[in-house]
C-alpha cells in the first residue's frame, strides 16, 4: 500500500518501497497488540461508531467485528481496500468538517497521527478535536524517549536539533531505502513532532495515559477516555 505525505500543502501518495515492507512487518505485531488492547477496554460490536481521525483501513484488519467506521484523512485510499462498514471522508483532523463533526459517534480513534499534524498549535488542535467529539478516546503516538525513531528506523535522529536532523535523514534506514526527494526530507522533517508522556498529559487533560514498553522503554503512549 502507497504511503501518503503532504508535500507544500498538497497531498502525495508516495509509491510503495522496501521501507513500507519493513514497517508492515513491524505493524502487524505492534497494531494486533494494540488492537486487541483497545477491543478489551472499549468492546466495540459491528454496530458501534467509530470515527478515526488521520486513519486507513489497515489497524481495522487487525479486529474480528466490522464497527461503522468514518475515516477521516486528506486523501481517499485506494478503493479496493475500503469495506462495506467504511466510510470516507476527506478532510483536515485538526479541524474536522461539519458532518464530522455532527457525527455523534461513540468513540474517536487515532493511531500515530498526532505528531504528523504540524507545530505545537497545531497538535493542540487535533487533541481538541478529539477530545470534542465524543466522550470515548483512543489516541496513540509514538513515545519520544524511546531510542529508536519509528518513521526512520533509526536510533536517536529525533534528539537531535532540527538542522542535523534534516541533513542525516537521508542516511537513516527510512532514507537509503526509500530514497526522498529534497521535498519529502524536508516535509519529514519538519512534520514529524514526537511527544513526551508530559506533553500527552497536557494535551489530553482527564485522560488515562497509557504506556507501551518494549524491553522496559517506553515505545508509545495512548490517551484513553471512558
Amino acid at each position: 500500500m502507497d504511503a501518503v505525505t503532504l508535500v507544500k500543502g498538497q497531498p502525495v501518495r508516495v509509491p510503495h518501497s522496501k521501507i513500507h515492507s519493513i514497517y508492515e512487518l513491524i505493524f502487524r505485531w505492534t497494531r494486533r497488540r494494540r488492537m486487541s488492547r483497545f477491543m478489551g477496554r472499549f468492546h466495540p460490536t459491528n454496530q458501534t461508531r467509530i470515527l478515526d481521525l488521520g486513519g486507513t483501513p489497515l489497524n481495522w484488519r487487525f479486529i474480528d467485528v466490522k464497527p461503522q467506521l468514518i475515516l477521516l484523512n486528506i486523501v481517499l485510499p485506494r478503493q479496493k481496500l475500503l469495506g462495506s462498514h467504511m466510510r470516507y471522508v476527506v478532510g483536515d483532523a485538526c479541524d474536522p468538517a461539519a458532518e464530522v463533526t455532527e457525527w455523534g459517534g461513540e468513540i474517536v480513534f487515532s493511531n500515530s497521527v498526532i505528531e504528523h499534524v504540524g507545530t505545537w498549535d497545531d497538535q493542540k488542535r487535533f487533541a481538541d478535536a478529539c477530545m470534542s467529539l465524543s466522550k470515548k478516546v483512543w489516541v496513540q503516538t509514538p513515545a519520544k524517549i524511546f531510542p529508536i525513531e519509528p518513521h526512520y528506523l533509526t536510533p536517536f535522529i529525533h534528539w537531535l536539533p532540527y538542522a542535523w536532523r534534516k541533513k542525516v535523514a537521508r542516511w537513516t534506514v527510512w532514507g537509503l531505502l526509500s530514497k526522498p526527494t529534497p521535498e519529502l526530507i524536508d516535509h519529514r522533517v519538519r512534520f514529524t513532532h514526537l511527544l513526551t508522556y508530559a506533553q500527552m498529559k497536557s494535551l489530553f487533560p482527564g485522560c488515562e495515559i497509557i504506556v507501551e514498553r518494549f524491553l522496559f522503554w517506553p515505545k508509545a503512549y495512548i490517551a484513553v477516555r471512558g
